[in-house]
Formats: C-alpha cells, structure tokens, sequence
C-alpha cells in the first residue's frame, strides 16, 4: 500500500469516527476564501448549499478602497461585512437605498497591512447570484468631499 492510500485511508477514518463519513467532512468543510485584489471583480452565487463566501482583501496600511455588492438574480438579500487581519470587524454593509440591491461599505482605510475578509452571508432563505466589486477611493478626493 503506497503512502498516498494510507493517508487517504485515515483521512477517511477519521472522517467517520467523527460522524458523518466522507459526507460529513464533505459537508462540514470551511468554505474557501477567493483572493480579491484592490481592484477586481467578481462573480458569485449564495443559496442553501452556500449560504455565505468568503473573500480576502489584500491590502496596505492607508490603501483605501469600496467595496460593492450588487445582486443580479433571484430574491437575495444580503449582509456583508469586513475583518481586519486580526478577525475585528472593521466595517459592515449599508444598502445604497431603501429597498436597493445594491449594498456598500464605503472608503476603508486599513490599519495595517495584511489580508482583510469579506465575508458575503445572505439573509434568511433568500438566493441567488451577486457581483462583488473591489475599487481604489482616491485618498485626496475624500478630503475635499468632508
């Protein structure tokens, strides 16, 4: 028996004695986080199998950025909010408008350099796909606005 099958033998073993068999680690398993760089954009779907998507931001100290949520589908409803490195909430969805699909959390600026979660959870039983934008805010343009 090669090394790889004795891994995987006890992968599955212990897979069971903790309940479920290779279902339940299947469907126990962390969702993955997809890299978003400052910017992009990226396309995504929430449902009862997926009921939230994770997401890194890396970013640096002062490097402000927006980040947008637009549903495209379906009857979603979403909450969406950013972690620092550390895992602190930093900052939490607001919808664009009453009613909008749309929501937005406005000109971060990072603390500290590292990889910043979004985390994209929907609300109650609703689904369908969304469209997550990361864009640069232009640090100057802010002061003038305040």
């Amino acid at each position: 028996m090669s090394n790889r099958s004795i891994y995987l033998t006890l992968f599955l073993i212990a897979g069971i004695l903790m309940g479920g068999g290779l279902w339940g680690i299947i469907t126990h398993a962390e969702p993955i986080a997809n890299t978003l760089y400052i910017p992009s954009r990226a396309e995504g779907s929430i449902d009862t199998y997926n009921p939230e998507a994770l997401y890194q931001i890396p970013a640096n100290a002062g490097q402000v950025f927006s980040v947008f949520v637009a549903v495209n589908t379906g009857d979603l409803k979403l909450d969406i909010m950013l972690l620092d490195p550390a895992g602190n909430v930093v900052a939490e969805d607001t919808p664009v408008a009453a009613g909008a699909s749309t929501y937005a959390i406005e000109a971060v600026t990072p603390t500290e350099y590292g990889n910043y979660q979004l985390i994209v959870t929907r609300v109650g039983d609703t689904s369908g796909d969304y469209i997550v934008e990361i864009t640069p805010v232009n640090a100057e343009m802010i002061m003038h606005v305040q």
